[in-house]
């Protein structure tokens, strides 16, 4: 409202009405009851263990609600207003049924692993400065093999 009121030019006799009608249009928002969700679908058949199975893929998950194909079911999900439980159950998928590509699964795993999510502080420390002397010790290895390399070219000459 502030950001209303700094932008528009409101006099101040008028704010008390102001505030007085968006505290209303608030009230009146917050009686309208539970959100609207979609329909539930007439009762479709369960799918079979082969449906089931060919929704399955390396890449994507297809949706029984629309037949699209998705990475992740989750956000798919909500905006019919289900839950992954209340999926499998609706569908009657089994408990196990994937609600990520286990391609997505895996690259964010690693990803999370990498940046050390999942550990807590000191050994997250710990990995971190393990990681930094193992780099440091390749680089100077490398580094002295090429001088050693060098010197003994060098000797040789000489």
């Amino acid at each position: 409202m502030a950001a209303f009121v700094s932008r528009q030019a409101v006099a101040a006799a008028d704010l008390p009405g102001l505030m007085r009608t968006v505290r209303d249009g608030l009230l009146a928002l917050g009686d309208a009851g539970p959100p609207i969700v979609a329909e539930p679908e007439p009762d479709r058949p369960a799918p079979t263990p082969a449906q089931i199975r060919k929704s399955i893929h390396p890449d994507r998950l297809i949706s029984f609600i629309n037949g699209c194909e998705y990475r992740t079911l989750k956000r798919h999900l909500t905006a019919y207003g289900l839950t992954p439980d209340s999926y499998r159950a609706r569908f009657g998928l089994p408990h196990d049924y994937p609600m990520v590509v286990a391609g997505y699964a895996a690259k964010h795993s690693a990803l999370a692993k990498a940046i050390g999510l999942g550990v807590h502080g000191a050994q997250a420390a710990w990995q971190a400065s393990s990681s930094i002397v193992n780099d440091a010790e390749h680089l100077y290895r490398s580094r002295n093999a090429v001088w050693d390399a060098q010197s003994f070219r060098i000797d040789k000459r000489g």
